[in-house]
C-alpha cells in the first residue's frame, strides 16, 4: 500500500478515488501523511474517471527546501500557525466539493478551525493562495484593496484592518518569488517585519529564493539583520534550527568564493562564541556537497564539527577526502583515507579500503582490504606528484595479485573475494583497481609537464587490449614503482569515454594539436549516434565534457567552423515560446545525440577562440549565447572576455585595425556593426548565420568529426577581423561590462575613494617636468595623506567597509544611468575572483587607465576578494608608471603616492603577502610581452 501511495501524484487520479487510498490505515491510529507534490514521481498510467464539477487550480508547488523549512518548524514548535501551513503545501486540491467538505482537505480544514480561520475566510484568500506567481498575487490583493508592502518601515500585518493573516503571508514568501525580481522583492518584504516573531523564518525562506537566482548583493544586506535578530535577545528560541536552516539556504547559491565567504561568515560567528549554536549533520552534508567549496571552509566546518564533538559519518568523512583531494594536499587527502579506513574497520565492515601510502596491507582480521572509491579518490590527491600515484597503484596491483594467487591456493573456497554488489557494504560500490582509477592517473600524469609522453601513450594502448594476459601484469621484480605498469589482467579495463576525453585534453594542454585531433575524430566516429560503428563493443554515449573537448580540439587546430557546428549538431537548442525565468529548451528534433549544454562548453570554445586570435567571435558569442543556447555568462566567461579585450589591442596594431579606428573616430562615417553583435536585430538562424561567416566559412575545412562545410556568402559578406565590438574599441566595451558587473551588483561602490592619487594620466603623458611634478604633488599631496590618515569630510557621510573607505554615493536610477550601471544587477551570477582582477587591471595598464588601478584594488577589499602575488605586482608595476616623480623631487620628497599605496596594501594583506622585486620584475615582462603584442 505504501507503495502505491508513493506513486500517485496528488490530483492526477481524481480526489475522490485518492481518497479511498489516503484513508486505508497503514498502522494503528496513525493515518498516512500526503508527500508533498514536488517530491512525487510523475504518473505514467491513468485510470479516473471526469468529475462532474470543474477541475480546479492547484497552488504554486513548494519547493523541496522550502517545505523542509516549513516541516521542520511545524514538528520543532508544534505551532498551529506552522502545522496549517504544512496542511496548505501537503493538500493537492484546495477547494470545497459544491456538497461539502471534501474528504480529502479534512486535514486541511481541521488545521484552519485549530488556528481558527472559519470557512469563510479561507474562501476569501483562496485566490491568492493560487496565485501563479508574486506578481499576481500583488495584484488580487491589490483588487482586494490590500497592499503586500505598504511602506518600508511597517509590517503588512499591522497597517491594514483587517490585516492580512500570518499564515497567509509566510505561504505567499514560500512559494510564490518565482523570478529574480520576485526573490529581491521577497527579501525586501521580510526585512521590513524586525520586530515579527516570523521575522527569522521569513529571513530563512527568502535567503532560499535568493541563493536559487543567485542573487548575491541582497544577501550581503539580508546576513547582518539575521545575525542581530538571531543574538540580540538572549536564549531566543529554536535559535539554532534558524540557523542551520538559513546556513542550508545559502548552499543553494552557485559555486563561487563569494558563497564560501557568506557560509564562512556564519559558521565564524559561532565559533567566536558569538552565537550559542551549532551545525547539524544535515548541515554539515550539505555545506560539502558544493563540488568547488574552498579549503578555507571546509576547515571552519571541521573546526566547528571538532568543537561541537560531533560524529560525522563515513560520507562525511568521504567529502572531507573529496576536497582535500581536489585541492591537491596529499597529506590531507591520507589523514582522511586513514580516517575512513578506521571507521570502516570499527563498523565491522567485511571489506575495508587501502589506506594510504604509509598504510598499504591487505589483511586485517581476517577482513579483506578492497580498492574502493576512497582510494580513487585519494589517487587525485597526487596532482602534484603523478610519479607517486603510479607507485601507489603498481603497490596496490602487487597486492591484489597476491590476493589472486592466495585465492587460486585455496581452491576458491570461503576466502573468496566478494564479487556481488549484495556481498558488499552499501557505502561502497566498487571491490578493486578499476578504468577510473587508471583514468584518474592519466589525467593527473598528462597534466605534468614532466610526465613521458610516449609512456603515457603505451599505457593507453595496452589499456585498450581487449583481453590482458596474467603474465602482463606488473610485478616488484620487472617494474618500476615510478613508471606506468603494465595493463593490469582483467578485461574489464576497457578506457572509456571519459579516459579519452581526459587523455585529449591532455593532449592539448601539452601542445599535441594534430595528436589530440586524430584521437578525437576516431572516439567521436565510435559514439551512438554520430556515424560510427553502432553495435560493437566499445560504442561510446556523447556526453557535454566530450563535446566540450572535441570543440576546444577542432578550434585550436584551426577549423573553428567545425568546432561551431559541432555545437549546432549537437546542442539543444531553446524553444521559440515566450521569454521565462528559465528558458525551456525546444525537443531534439536531429538524428544526432542532443545535449543540454551548460556554459563550460561554451566557455570551452570561447578558449580555444583565443588562441586562434579570433576575439570577436568571443564578443558575438557573449551577445548572443542566450538566444543561442539559453545560458547566462559564468565568472569564467568574464575571464575569457577579459583576455579577449586585451588580445583585441593586438589587432588595432594591424593595418585593418588602425584604419577601423581612424574611421571611428569621423563623426561622418561609422564603420558598419555587425548584426551579431548589435544594430541589427534577428533570430536565431541569422545569428548562427553571421557568425559562420564571420569565421570564414566559405573556406573548406573537411567534413570530419563534427564538421560540416560551411555556409559562406552570407548577407554579412566576408567580414574582416578588427577590434571594435558594438562601433567602439573593444577593450572600453569590456572595461564597461565588468563596471557593471563590480559596481551593478554592488552600487554601494561607487562611493569607495580611491587609497592614491595618480600623478600623471598615463607612462607617456606629454609635458612632464619638475616643476610640473611639484604642481601636482602639491595638489595631490594633502589629499593622499588624507586617505592614508585623517581627513575632513567636509560634513559627508562616510563609512568604512572592510577597511575600505566608502563615502554614500547617490544609486538613484538616474545616477546609474549615467554611469551606464542602470538597470541594476545585470549579471547577478557572475562573482569575480582574484584572475578577474587580475586581468581587468592589465587591460586598464595597457590602455593608460592606471591611475584607476588604486580603486580596483579597493573594490577588492570591500569584496574580500583577496589578491595574490602576482596580481599585486602587476597592479604596482603599472602604478609607478603613474605615480613616481621625476628623479629631483623623488629625492626631495620620496615616492610618496607609490610607498603609500604599498602601505595601503600592506595593511590590507600583510607584509608577508607583499610581492617582492622578483615578483614585480616577473610583472614588468608580463607588461612588455602584451605591449609587443606576444600573449
Amino acid at each position: 500500500m505504501q507503495n502505491i501511495l508513493r506513486t500517485l501524484r496528488p490530483g492526477h487520479l481524481r480526489t475522490n478515488h485518492v481518497l479511498a487510498f489516503r484513508h486505508y490505515p497503514l498502522t494503528p491510529n496513525v493515518p498516512p501523511l500526503p508527500l508533498p507534490p514536488s517530491t512525487l514521481p510523475p504518473r505514467f498510467l491513468s485510470f479516473s474517471f471526469t468529475p462532474s464539477y470543474p477541475t480546479p487550480k492547484h497552488p504554486t508547488p513548494a519547493s523541496r527546501h522550502v517545505y523542509s523549512i516549513v516541516k521542520a518548524y511545524a514538528a520543532s514548535t508544534k505551532s498551529p500557525l506552522w502545522c496549517l501551513v504544512l496542511s496548505i503545501f501537503q493538500t493537492p486540491c484546495l477547494y470545497l466539493h459544491p456538497n461539502g467538505v471534501r474528504d480529502d482537505n479534512k486535514a486541511l480544514f481541521e488545521a484552519l478551525k485549530e488556528y481558527g480561520v472559519s470557512e469563510e475566510e479561507w474562501f476569501k484568500w483562496r485566490e491568492v493562495v493560487q496565485a501563479k506567481d508574486l506578481e499576481e498575487a500583488k495584484d488580487v490583493l491589490e483588487r482586494m484593496g490590500y497592499d503586500l508592502m505598504p511602506n518600508s518601515t511597517s509590517s503588512p500585518n499591522t497597517t491594514q484592518d483587517p490585516p492580512i493573516p500570518p499564515w497567509l503571508f509566510i505561504y505567499i514568501l514560500s512559494t510564490k518569488p518565482l523570478t529574480p525580481p520576485q526573490s529581491l522583492s521577497a527579501s525586501s518584504l521580510a526585512l521590513t517585519l524586525p520586530s515579527s516573531p516570523l521575522y527569522l523564518p521569513l529571513l530563512s525562506i527568502t535567503a532560499y529564493h535568493l541563493s536559487t537566482h543567485a542573487q548575491h548583493p541582497p544577501l550581503f544586506s539580508l546576513l547582518p539583520n539575521f545575525l542581530k535578530a538571531l543574538d540580540t535577545p538572549p536564549n531566543i528560541p529554536h535559535s539554532t534550527l534558524h540557523f542551520n536552516l538559513l546556513v542550508r539556504s545559502l548552499t543553494y547559491l552557485p559555486s563561487s568564493p563569494t558563497k564560501d565567504n557568506l557560509i564562512h561568515r556564519m559558521i565564524s560567528k559561532d565559533v567566536r562564541g558569538k552565537l550559542q549554536v551549532g551545525l547539524y549533520a544535515r548541515t554539515v552534508s550539505d555545506i560539502l556537497a558544493d563540488p568547488q567549496i574552498s579549503k578555507h571552509l571546509a576547515r571552519a566546518v571541521k573546526n566547528q564539527v571538532e568543537r561541537q564533538r560531533l560524529e560525522l559519518g563515513i560520507v562525511h568523512l568521504e567529502k572531507f577526502l573529496q576536497i582535500s583531494a581536489r585541492h591537491g594536499d596529499l597529506p590531507g587527502a591520507g589523514y582522511w583515507l586513514d580516517f575512513i579506513r578506521k571507521r570502516a574497520i570499527e563498523k565491522g565492515y567485511e571489506l575495508i579500503p587501502y589506506g594510504s601510502v604509509g598504510m598499504l596491507g591487505w589483511r586485517m582480521g581476517g577482513r579483506k582490504e578492497s580498492f574502493g572509491r576512497y582510494n580513487t579518490l585519494y589517487l587525485s590527491a597526487f596532482r602534484r606528484e603523478p610519479a607517486k600515484a603510479f607507485a601507489y597503484l603498481n603497490r596496490i596491483a602487487v597486492l591484489e595479485q597476491a590476493k589472486s594467487k592466495v585465492k587460486q591456493d585455496v581452491g576458491g573456497g570461503g576466502g573468496g573475494y566478494p564479487r556481488t554488489r549484495e556481498s558488499l557494504d552499501p557505502v561502497y560500490r566498487k571491490a578493486d583497481i578499476d578504468i577510473a582509477d587508471w583514468t584518474t592517473t592519466l589525467h593527473l600524469a598528462f597534466k605534468h609537464p614532466e610526465a613521458s609522453l610516449p609512456a603515457l601513450l603505451k599505457l593507453l594502448k595496452a589499456l585498450e587490449s581487449t583481453t590482458p594476459s596474467p603474465s602482463s601484469s606488473p610485478s616488484p621484480s620487472t617494474t618500476s614503482e615510478t613508471e606506468p605498469p603494465n595493463a593490469p589482467p582483467h578485461p574489464s579495463l576497457q578506457p572509456t569515454l571519459v579516459t579519452y576525453t581526459a587523455v585529449i585534453d591532455g593532449l592539448l594542454k601539452k601542445g599535441e594539436w594534430e595528436s589530440a585531433l586524430v584521437m578525437w575524430r576516431d572516439v567521436y566516429a565510435r559514439c551512438r549516434g554520430c556515424g560510427g560503428d553502432r553495435t560493437g563493443p566499445a560504442v561510446f554515449k556523447l556526453d557535454k565534457e566530450a563535446l566540450s573537448v572535441g570543440v576546444s580540439v577542432l578550434t585550436a587546430c584551426g577549423r573553428p567552423v567545425e568546432g561551431f557546428m559541432l555545437l549546432e549538431r549537437h546542442a539543444i537548442k531553446p524553444s521559440s515560446s515566450p521569454p521565462s525565468p528559465s528558458p525551456p529548451r525546444s525537443p531534439p528534433s536531429s538524428s544526432f545525440p542532443q545535449i543540454a549544454l551548460d556554459i563550460k562548453a561554451l566557455n570551452a570554445y570561447a578558449a580555444s577562440l583565443n588562441l586562434i586570435d579570433r576575439p570577436d567571435i568571443v564578443f558575438s558569442l557573449w551577445d548572443n549565447m542566450s538566444k543561442l543556447y539559453a545560458l547566462e555568462p559564468d565568472v569564467i566567461t568574464l575571464n575569457i572576455l577579459l583576455k579577449s579585450g586585451i588580445r583585441a589591442a593586438k589587432l588595432d596594431q594591424s593595418l585593418l585595425g588602425v584604419m577601423a579606428q581612424m574611421r571611428l573616430g569621423n563623426p561622418f562615417q561609422r564603420i558598419p556593426v555587425a548584426g551579431v553583435s548589435g544594430g541589427v536585430r534577428m533570430d536565431r538562424e541569422g545569428v548562427v548565420d553571421a557568425l559562420v561567416d564571420m569565421l570564414g566559412a566559405d573556406a573548406e575545412e573537411g567534413d570530419g568529426a563534427g564538421g560540416e562545410r560551411g555556409r559562406g556568402g552570407g548577407r554579412f559578406g566576408k567580414m574582416k577581423v578588427t577590434g571594435v565590438w558594438r562601433g567602439e574599441p573593444a577593450w572600453k566595451v569590456v572595461r564597461q561590462i565588468f563596471r557593471q558587473v563590480i559596481l551593478g551588483n554592488h552600487p554601494e561602490l561607487l562611493g569607495v575613494e580611491s587609497p592614491a592619487k595618480a600623478l600623471r594620466t598615463s607612462r607617456d603623458s606629454p609635458g612632464v617636468s619638475p616643476v610640473k611634478d611639484l604642481a601636482n604633488s602639491l595638489l595631490v599631496g594633502h589629499r593622499s595623506r588624507s586617505v592614508l590618515g585623517g581627513r575632513d569630510t567636509g560634513g559627508i557621510e562616510e563609512e568604512s567597509v572592510g577597511g575600505t573607505t566608502m563615502i554614500q554615493p547617490d544609486t538613484s536610477p538616474k545616477a546609474l544611468a549615467l554611469q551606464g550601471l542602470y538597470p541594476p544587477h545585470p549579471y547577478p551570477s557572475i562573482i569575480p575572483t582574484t584572475l578577474s582582477f587580475r586581468r581587468y587591471i592589465l587591460l586598464l595598464g595597457l590602455h593608460s587607465l592606471s591611475s584607476e588601478i588604486p580603486t580596483t584594488l579597493a573594490w577588492m577589499r570591500a569584496l574580500n576578494v583577496l589578491p595574490d602575488k602576482k596580481t599585486l605586482a602587476l597592479a604596482l608595476a603599472f602604478w609607478g608608471e603613474v605615480s613616481i616623480r621625476a628623479p629631483l623631487l623623488d629625492r626631495w620628497r620620496g615616492r610618496e603616492e607609490y610607498e603609500g599605496l604599498v602601505r595601503w596594501v600592506g595593511e590590507w594583506v600583510g607584509r608577508g603577502a607583499l610581492p617582492g622585486e622578483g615578483d614585480v620584475g616577473e610583472a614588468l615582462l608580463v607588461i612588455k610581452r602584451n605591449r609587443e603584442g606576444e600573449f
